[in-house]
This record gives C-alpha cells, structure tokens and sequence, in this order.
C-alpha cells in the first residue's frame, strides 16, 4: 500500500509522542521507588538510631549495677576485718537430713553472699566493736556479727537483715535471672537459680532505666587453674619447680606445700587435664572444651570450680597484714623483738588479760623461746655438730639425725657434772630444747632366795638356810621423738634405793611368839637405810648402760622402749658405793636381784629361834606378805615426804641426766633442784582404813619359801613373786591387786606420758583417771625367768604386759630435721610451760618441765577439749590434796587450754613464707641460706617451697623488696609482696570443692625414715590415694593402711631395713572414697559452726556449754571423728568414773587411743592446706543487668548483661596510708594515722577482667 510523505509524517509523529508517554510513566514510577526507598532508608536509621540509643542505655545501666557493685563491695569487704559466706551456710537450720552428705535443697537460695564483722579479738575476751562474748555469736549464722547480703534489692531493709536472705534470690516478679540454665546447664536446679531485683534508676526521661546484680565469691571454690609446676621454667631448678621428683630434699622441702586441687571423680570435671601447662590454658569456665574431650551444656560447678582466687595474706582479727614466722624463728635470737625473754619469764605465746592468771603469776602460756630452740633443731640450723653429751641442734644431716640429751651447752671439761639445774631450770638463754627420754615405767619386782647355809660340824645335821627378800628395779625407758636418740654412757641415772622409792610393810613372824604380824618396815630390822649386812644399802644412783661394761652409747631408734635391769646381781660389798651396779639393757634373768633384805638369817650364824630347817621350811610356815605402808612408822622417809611433803605414802622416784655426784642437803633439799623428772604418785590414802594395799601373799603370789626343786636356791636370780610401781595408761588393768580397775583415758590427748608426769596427791577417782600413770601391782609368775614386764629381747612394749599394747616404738612429738612451712607445722612441739622464776625454791623444776594440766598431747593447729575444764572456759583452778607448802606449790591445780590459747595466739596473725634458712643437703649439715631463697623468689622468678605463694606487683623495684624483707623487721611487712594464688575460703559450703582441695594433695609426696636413710613414703601408693603424717618427716615410709587391717593393741611391723619389732605408725593412707565422705562432713561443721570470724575460730573448738558437742573439738577433728576414718582406734574406750575433777565429762569419752599416732587429728591435714586457708574472699565474680522500659514499665525496650571478676588489693584506697598500717590498735583504738576513707573502705578493689553476655549464656 502506497501511503503518501504526509500521511507517513503524521504516522511518525504519533508513535514518537507515545514513546515520550511511556518515559515520563516510567520515570515518574523510577522517581517514586526512588522517593519510597529513601523514606524506608531514613525510616530504618532513625529505627537503628533509637535501637542503639537503647541499647546504650541499656548498657549504661549495666555498668551503672556495676558501679553499684563494686561500691557495695567496697563499703562492706574492703576492711581486712570482714568474713564472707554463701548463704547456704544457713541451710543446716532447714535441713534436718543433711548430715547422711554432699549438698542439700534449701527454703532459700544458697548462693547469695553475705558479709559478716570478723571477731577482732581474742576468743577469750569481748569483741572491741560490739561488747558481746564469743559464745554469744554461737547462734546459727551468727546473726550477731553479720552487715550485709551481697545482691541489689528494693528493700534495703531486707538485704540488712540475716533472715531476709529467704525471700532473695528466688525468682518472683520485678525481679530478673542473673545466673541460669545458660550458665548453670540444663541439670542445674531452677530453684537455684540467682534472680536479683530491679532497681529503677531515679532519672526522668520519655523511658524508664533498671538495673540489678549479684556478687559472687571466687574463694569458696577449688581453683582449677592452678600448676604444680611451672613448665617453662622446669629445667632452671629442678629443685623448687617440679612435683614428680624422687629427690628426698626437694620432697621434704614440699611437705608443707598444697598442690593444685584435683577434681576427682566430679560430675563433668573428670577428664581435666593433668600435664603441665594445660590448666593454665583454662582461662576461664567457658574455654573447658578447648582443654576436654567432654563437653556439656553450661556449668553445673559453677560453684564448686574458678579459674581465679587471689587472696591477701591478711589478719583478719585486727586488720593489718599477717606476720611472717619463718623470718621472725629464723633470726639468731629474739631479743630485739616484743617476744624477748622477760625478766621474770619466756616471753608467752599466748598473753591477753582477758585469761587469769594461775596460782604462778609468772608462768607463760607458751613459750617463743622453747618455740625458737625447737625451730632451730635441724641439723646445721646452729652450725653445731659436735657429738658432745648435749647439745642445742640435732646431729649429723637430715639422714643420719640424732638427738643427745637436752639442749644445753656445756663448758669444756665440765661435761659430766653439769646439774640438771643449770640444764632444765634456769632459763638459759644459751640452752636449746628440752630433750631427753622418758621413763615410761618402773617396778620394783620383789622375789625370794632360800640360800643354804653354809654349815658347820658345830650345827645341827639338817640343812640350814638364809631366807632373803630380794627388790630388783626395772626401768623402761622410752625415746618419745620421731629421731634417734644416743646418750653417751654414764650419762643417764636414777636412784632407785628401794626405801625412797615407795613405803612398804611386811607381814612376817613376830620373834619368840611366832605370830605373823605386820612387823617390818623401812626403819626397822631387815629393810632399814644403811651399810650392814641386814640393810639395803645407802641412797645412791647406779647409771643406765648398753652393757654391764664398756662406753657404748645408748642408742634409742625412734619411739624405741627399751627395758633395763641390772646386768649383775648386787652385791653386800656394794651398798655403800656411787654406781657400782649400772643397768644394762634387756632382761638379765641370771642377774637381776637386786637389794636382798635377810628376813629370818643372820650373817653371824642361824637363828634358831626360827628354826630355818629345810623341814620347817618346807612345811609352809615361812611366808611373806608386802603392802604399801599405812603411815610413816619410822625414822626414815621415803623422797615422797621430801618432794611432797608429810606424803610418804607417795611412789616416788628421783633421776636425772649427765654427771651423777652424791646429793646432799637437810631432807634431801639438793635433789628439789637436780632432778627435772619425778614420779610423785599418791595413788592411795592411807587414811583409808578399809582399804588394804597388801599387793602380794602367799596364796596369791605364792609367797612362800621353799627348798623344793631348787627353784630358789641362786641369790642371783629370785624367784619372782610380785612388783609393785608405776606404769602408763595402756593396759586395761595394771593394778591387778587393789583397785583392780581400769584407769585408762584419752592419755594422748590430754596426759601424755611424754610430758615426764605430774604430781599426784590422794586422788579421787577422775584424778586417777586424767593422770598419764598409775599404780602398777603386777603378778610376777613362777619364777626367775617369770619377767612381769613384757620384753622381747632389749625392748619393752608400750603396754608393759602382755594385756597392754604389744608396740615396742611409738613416736608422739617430733625434733624437726628442717624448719615447717605451716603453722600446724608446729603441732609435734611440746607446749608445755617455758621457764619463770617461780614463788618457791623448792620443786622449781618439776613444776615448770611436769606440769600439763591441759596442756594438749598433740599441739598446734588441735584443739581438743580437756575434761578438767568446763565447755565454755579455757582455765579452771581445780584444788587437790596436793600440800599447800611453797616447796610444793598449786600450779598442778591450775588447768589451761593451753593448745586453745596458743591457736589463738598465732592463727591469725602469723603465717609461714617458707623464706628460711634450710638444709642444702641431705647428707651434709650444709645450709641454704633465707636470702638465697628470697633473692632467687623476689628477684628470679623462681617459686617458693609453698608454690600457692605468688609475688605481688607493686612497682616497687626488687632490690628494694629484697632490702626490706630481709631487714631486721621484714618479718612485719613482707606480706605486702605475697599473694595466696588459689586462696581457699574455709567458710565454703561446697562439698565438691572440699573434697577437690584434699583431693589435691594426691600430688604432695612425704618423707619418710627407712632404715639409716629418708626415702619417700608410700612411693607405690595409687594416684588417687592421699597420705598424711603427724610430723613433718615420718618415722616409716608406710602407712597403717598398707597392712590391710590395723588393731593399736598390735601395732605394725613396718620398720623395713631396721627389722624392728611391732610399732605405732603416724602414717594415714586415706582412698578417694574416705576424702569424699570427710568433704562431706567438713561441710556439715561449717554449717553447724558457720561462718567462722577468724581462723582461730574455725581451728579451735568452740566455747559453749549449751551446745557441747561442738566444744568437744575443733572443726577439722569433729568432721573426721563423724567419718569411720579414724574406727580402727576404737577397740577400747574409756570407762566413766566418779569424782569432782572433771568439769567437762562429756569430753572424756571415747576411744582411749584418741589422739594416739596413727589417729588422723586436724593438724595433719592443715600442716598442707593451712598455707592457702582464709575466712573471707578477695577474688569476686559480679553479674549486672541493665534494661530500659518504656513508660508503662511493662515492655522492656532493651537490656545487657555483663560479668566481671574483681579482685581486692594490697593498697588502702587513700593512699595516704603506707600497705603494712594497722587500722586499730590492740585495745581497739583507732590508729592516729589511719584516714577516714581507709577507716571506711579499707583496700581497694580493681576490675582484672571484664565482658558482655549475651542472653543465652546468663
């Protein structure tokens, strides 16, 4: 079709114009994307603009709960006098099924933490802020001292108040979960977890802000953290930084040492790594799978576990920093501290006035003299080796150490006269610890000898005889140390004459009547003092032997009893001569008749008025009846009238050690001086005319003379029909013929027959009981070869007869061969009294080294109730018969609390650096020096032998840390420099925690002597297993448990090289089982007795006479006593008597063993965790929540949560105030200096680690 130019014109006009159309639409449509996206665009910012306003809000608010926190903190545990507790330490009031273990349920929640005043005095007196005595704190919580619940709530009033805790916590409406299912896990009980309220922040706004948190201590949870060793530094001292040596010094150097703890058989903490380095890779509780194989939702250990625990070595009591008793022992003497000798005294441990003082004003409580020479025992600690008679410091090196006698030096060429005076009395400042040995029984035995005449052709054709009485001393004696004792001969002595020994009265035929009657005496024919034929002899000593002759040294094993008798029979000849019949080990059955007193010869022919024909004789009629004396009757007094005076019914018994030289005196003055151990035994009354003391007759003891069989014929050898003396509480019965009763006590924990003795007059039935011997009246058998005394060989055993305890070693106190590092370290030192100058001359000695009425048989860091004092005292006067005279004195009367008062003393103020001098070697007396071990801490990097101790940064330069620790008052501040890393609050409730603390100590190793040698003990023991010891190196490398079964009667024959005989061991052997089941326990105590105020607290037993039981014992104790740990001790217990001693019963039940070696007592598991111990955290986890709301309060517009761990420093917050300043002083007054911002606030608080949590980890 043909169309013209025109009409095509027009047509191409058209279908441009409708292109333009479609353009403009698109444009337009382009254009209004355009427009619609840039108004969703500036829509979404101002949405994200106001969502992140939010949101900062919201985290403005959490860190606003933060600040809250911290303040909070601040205000209530920055004092160094605060104690800190989850409030599941309450729980026990709810929960009456607890004690069958592990954690409970409670009414309330269990993890709020409360803050609470320590007690800032001692135990003894009134608290200098409230008024209030201690045992008016005992109600549960201690509701008294507490200040404040750690968590944000609306009702201060509520957070103020110790009941209030039921309704915090819990989750209710207003309030927000701070700690659940993402942090706890799924298995974690909701009832448990932490909902704090929210605090609305008093702002105005178009919205509303609300915040909460919630405190957390990191203390009462094991650190998992923790190395044993430090791997990068393992191959610079081998020494100091490895576990796994099989080096004995390095070992010992360790004892006191608290490794890491180990979790055990903890749900979810099983397969925690072990090798080096590892747990240090555990940074937190989030970063656990990066280190183990097992993963699991949330935390169900959250509060048995942390990863940071910091504490500061500070006292708690007083505020201020703990002071450092290794410096302050290891200086060469005291004088130029507050603890120098005292013109009238040592200078006590224990000093307060809130305790009276006893009928000898002068006498300490406690010595830091005796603590001092006792510190310095090692071998090399006072450069002495030389092997005199007695010297201050053991002998040899810590493999071959031994003891001589004493501690005192002696002048060159005086060593055999120095008296026992100048040895034991004086108080010399040059004299060392006391120690000698024990003598831990003596018999007279008594036998006959029916001795032919010699006759004549002018005689009668029958045979003729002379009937003697024969009196043979028998000694045991007892070296009670955990060290070889040697004595040089002729250095060891008693006088033992029988007619000072006890008064005693035959029944025999009365002259020309031929009646038997009680005819002889001490002062009359045939028993009188004297040289002649028919007497005993004079008042002299014979000494103690290895053998009848030759210079051998008496050598006790550690804990050996060994029996001695006399090696030859004494002769006529003799009597008057100093010395001249010596004591020989073992049983001499050809030679052991002793004095013979000639009952019915005479030397110048027969008496025929009694007409001694084997015919006569053998008819019966010559018989002998013996019974302790009713009175005096005579001239002649027994030492029992002279050391007791008028008491000569008194079994008494005079030695001494070193030179012996004739004694001489009116009444025998010279001896009150020279002999520091007497037995003073008034068991009976003679005023009691119905008791009859006859120990010996002829029917019982077949007490007749005869000329049958020969059996009596050798004058050296009696037959044997009776002994009478002084023996141990050990055998049920000993006195098997006037009492007839079993005295036995818990005589190693409160009268331990180590302690030499003490005096006893006309007791009644208690007082026989409390004290650590009795009368011993034995049957003597059938004849010469009929020892009464037990013995195999030259040992005795501790039992004495075969009914006692069959143990020939027994070891109860320890001579250290290198210095502790814990303060129950200390626990084998005696506390018997130190020297004072007493009211009297007379008895001077006995009564400073024989007193121990109260004083504990274990020692530090134990705390057992004495029967003698009421629940709730620590000193009671309990007047006896003994005479009022000033020679004699009442200070047996006086009974202290003495371990109490001492763990008073020293728990809270004192801690133990471990900077000392030291052994450098185990066989030489070679000596690392204390700077060596500072320098090498401060200076190198290296650790310390307690690893738990890190060095503090302070900015302080090294030198200058060096200069002052190791000046002559370091011992005051260097606490300043030293931080507790994984410090352990014993206020914990955490049964996992406890048990992972014991646990732990699966990786500490003991030493042990085997042999002449130390190895390790238990070497082979599982990895599980724990061991502990009462001293700090073991008499045994084997434990009681590695015999399979343990009876104390028996004992163990577990001496290895030595092939000894049966002995008590001290080493315990416990499986994971027994630790999990005494955690338990642990736990039950901290809730019966919780929060503790101070450490003192929490070691000592309580002072209550409501509730009793807890002032049987200390924590530690009771929870083991409660476990079956200790069940093999309680094959005897102690039977009930009567009397007016006792002011406590209740404490003198239980197994007689208690206490015994071998019997797991408190301080052999605080020797090795007492280093990281503290009554408060320092190291806190604090969760915050912020949200905003809007202006209704019901819809949250945003929230945060964050966590951080906050640690307390060594710093004041007012600088002004130097670290080492005390707040108060010691009679509660406020230092001058102290400002009031540091009074208020105490030391400050940093933020070491900070993050943001997201939803699903809160």
């Amino acid at each position: 079709m043909y169309l013209s130019k025109h009409l095509q014109f027009i047509l191409r006009k058209r279908n441009r114009k409708g292109f333009a159309l479609i353009a403009t639409v698109t444009l337009m449509l382009l254009l209004s994307l355009i427009c619609v996206g840039l108004m969703a665009l500036a829509t979404s910012q101002i949405r994200i603009a106001d969502s992140a306003l939010l949101n900062s809000e919201a985290r403005a608010q959490c860190l606003l709960a933060l600040d809250m926190a911290i303040g909070d903190l601040q205000a209530n545990l920055g004092s160094d006098q605060r104690v800190s507790a989850y409030s599941g330490i309450l729980d026990l009031k709810t929960q009456s099924n607890f004690e069958s273990g592990g954690n409970t349920s409670t009414s309330f929640n269990p993890y709020i933490l409360g803050v609470w005043n320590s007690w800032d005095a001692y135990l003894t007196g009134k608290s200098k802020l409230t008024g209030l005595k201690i045992s008016e704190t005992y109600d549960a919580g201690r509701s008294k001292q507490f200040r404040r619940w750690l968590i944000s709530a609306v009702n201060e009033t509520q957070i103020s108040d110790i009941e209030g805790v039921k309704g915090l916590g819990q989750r209710k409406q207003g309030r927000v979960l701070l700690l659940g299912e993402g942090t706890l896990g799924k298995k974690f009980s909701k009832d448990q977890y932490i909902y704090a309220d929210l605090i609305k922040t008093p702002a105005k706004g178009q919205n509303e802000g609300y915040f909460a948190w919630w405190i957390g201590g990191e203390n009462q949870k094991a650190n998992i953290s923790l190395e044993n060793e430090d791997a990068k530094k393992r191959g610079m001292d081998e020494s100091f930084d490895t576990l796994d040596t099989t080096d004995v010094l390095t070992i010992q150097r360790l004892t006191w040492n608290t490794p890491r703890p180990e979790t055990g058989d903890i749900e979810g903490l099983k397969d925690l790594p072990s090798k080096p380095g590892e747990r240090a890779r555990i940074l937190s509780l989030n970063t656990l799978p990066l280190v183990m194989s097992s993963t699991q939702d949330g935390h169900p250990y959250y509060f048995d576990v942390t990863t940071s625990s910091i504490t500061l070595p500070v006292n708690v009591k007083t505020g201020g920093l703990k002071q450092d008793l290794n410096l302050l022992l290891n200086k060469q003497n005291l004088a130029s501290t507050e603890f120098a000798r005292r013109s009238s005294s040592d200078s006590p441990l224990f000093d307060d006035s809130s305790v009276q003082k006893g009928t000898e004003p002068n006498m300490p409580i406690g010595s830091w003299q005796v603590m001092h020479s006792w510190y310095h025992l090692w071998p090399g600690a006072q450069g002495n080796t030389q092997d005199a008679p007695r010297t201050i410091s053991l002998i040899g090196n810590m493999n071959t150490a031994y003891t001589r006698l004493s501690g005192n030096e002696l002048p060159s060429g005086n060593e055999s006269l120095l008296d026992n005076k100048t040895l034991l009395e004086e108080g010399d400042s040059k004299a060392g610890y006391t120690r000698t040995p024990v003598i831990l029984g003596f018999f007279q035995t008594f036998g006959l000898v029916t001795e032919p005449w010699k006759m004549s052709d002018s005689e009668p054709k029958e045979q003729l005889y002379q009937l003697k009485m024969c009196f043979s001393p028998m000694f045991l004696w007892w070296n009670p140390y955990n060290v070889p004792m040697r004595i040089h001969t002729d250095q060891l002595y008693s006088h033992s004459v029988p007619y000072k020994s006890f008064w005693l009265q035959s029944y025999s035929i009365q002259g020309a009547a031929n009646v038997p009657d009680w005819k002889y005496n001490w002062s009359t024919y045939a028993m009188t003092m004297g040289t002649g034929a028919a007497s005993l002899g004079m008042d002299y000593a014979n000494y103690f032997r290895k053998s009848l002759t030759g210079n051998d040294d008496l050598i006790f094993a550690p804990g050996e009893i060994i029996l001695f008798t006399h090696a030859q029979s004494f002769k006529q000849v003799d009597y008057n001569g100093i010395a001249n019949n010596p004591w020989a080990e073992g049983y001499h059955p050809q030679a052991v008749a002793g004095y013979r007193a000639h009952f019915y010869a005479r030397e110048n022919g027969y008496d025929k008025e009694h007409q001694c024909r084997k015919s006569v004789i053998d008819t019966g009629k010559f018989y002998l009846r013996l019974r302790l004396g009713k009175n005096q009757g005579g001239s002649y007094q027994t030492d029992g009238d002279w050391f007791a005076p008028g008491r000569n019914e008194a079994i008494t018994l005079y030695d001494g050690y070193g030179g012996m030289k004739i004694i001489g005196g009116v009444r025998g003055t010279d001896k009150y001086l020279w002999s520091p151990q007497r037995f003073i035994l008034g068991w009976y009354d003679p005023a009691d005319t119905g008791l009859d003391t006859t120990f010996c007759d002829e029917i019982t003891n077949n007490a007749r003379w005869s000329t049958q069989n020969d059996i009596q014929n050798n004058p050296d050898a009696p037959f044997f029909i009776a002994a009478a003396g002084i023996g141990p509480k050990t055998a049920g019965v000993l006195d098997t013929r006037i009492y007839q009763t079993d005295y036995r006590a818990k005589t190693w924990q409160h009268s331990s027959p180590a302690f030499w003795g003490s005096m006893l007059i006309l007791p009644d039935e208690q007082r026989r009981q409390y004290h650590p011997y009795q009368l011993a009246t034995l049957p003597a058998g059938t004849g010469m070869s009929m020892c009464p005394v037990q013995s195999i060989g030259r040992n005795g055993t501790l039992g004495v007869t075969q009914d006692g305890e069959q143990a020939s070693f027994a070891s109860v106190l320890e001579l250290p061969v290198h210095p502790p590092f814990s303060l129950a370290g200390f626990a084998g030192m005696r506390l018997t009294p130190g020297w004072f100058d007493t009211s009297g001359v007379y008895q001077a000695t006995m009564r400073r080294q024989q007193y121990q009425s109260g004083v504990p048989g274990v020692g530090i860091g134990n705390s057992f109730a004495d029967p003698a004092i009421p629940a709730d005292q620590v000193y009671q006067y309990n007047k006896s018969n003994i005479p009022g005279l000033s020679m004699c004195g009442r200070i047996f009367d006086d009974f202290f609390d003495h371990g109490f008062l001492i763990n008073d003393a020293l728990w809270d103020r004192f801690f133990c650096s471990s900077i000392s001098d030291m052994p450098q070697s185990v066989s030489s007396a070679s000596v690392r020096k204390a700077e060596d071990v500072a320098r090498e801490f401060f200076k190198d990097g290296k650790r310390l032998p307690v690893r738990r101790y890190i060095k503090a940064q302070t900015g302080i330069k090294d030198d200058d840390i060096l200069k002052d620790v190791l000046s002559d008052e370091g011992w005051k501040g260097i606490a300043q420099y030293i931080l507790i890393d994984g410090g352990f609050n014993i206020n914990s409730t955490s049964v996992n925690a406890w048990y992972a603390l014991l646990q732990g100590l699966q990786n500490r190793k003991l030493v042990g002597r085997n042999g002449d040698s130390l190895a390790i003990v238990e070497p082979n023991k599982k990895q599980d297993d724990v061991v502990f010891s009462r001293f700090g190196t073991s008499t045994t490398t084997k434990s009681l448990e590695s015999f399979g079964s343990y009876d104390p009667m028996k004992g163990a024959d577990f001496r290895g090289k030595g092939a000894y005989l049966t002995a008590w061991g001290e080493v315990r052997k416990l499986s994971s089982d027994q630790l999990r089941k005494l955690a338990e326990q642990i736990v039950v105590q901290v809730k019966k007795r919780g929060p503790f105020l101070n450490m003192a607290d929490f070691v000592n037993r309580r002072l209550d006479a409501k509730d009793t039981a807890s002032s049987l014992a200390g924590t530690l104790q009771a929870a083991i006593d409660a476990t079956d740990i200790n069940s093999m001790f309680n094959r005897a217990t102690v039977p009930s008597t009567k009397g007016d001693l006792y002011k406590f019963p209740e404490a003198e039940n239980g197994s007689v063993h208690t206490a015994a070696p071998g019997y797991l007592v408190q301080s052999d598991i605080l020797s090795s965790i007492g280093n990281v111990l503290t009554v408060r955290d320092d190291t806190f986890t604090i969760r915050a929540y912020g949200c905003v709301k809007d202006k209704s309060g019901k819809r949250i517009l945003s929230q945060a949560w964050c966590e951080a761990t906050v640690q307390r420093c060594i710093e004041y917050v007012d600088s002004a105030n130097n670290v080492e300043e005390l707040p108060y002083k010691d009679d509660g007054t406020r230092t001058e200096n102290m400002t009031d911002v540091n009074i208020a606030f105490g030391r400050k608080f940093r933020i070491v680690s900070f993050r943001w949590l997201d939803a699903a980890e809160v």
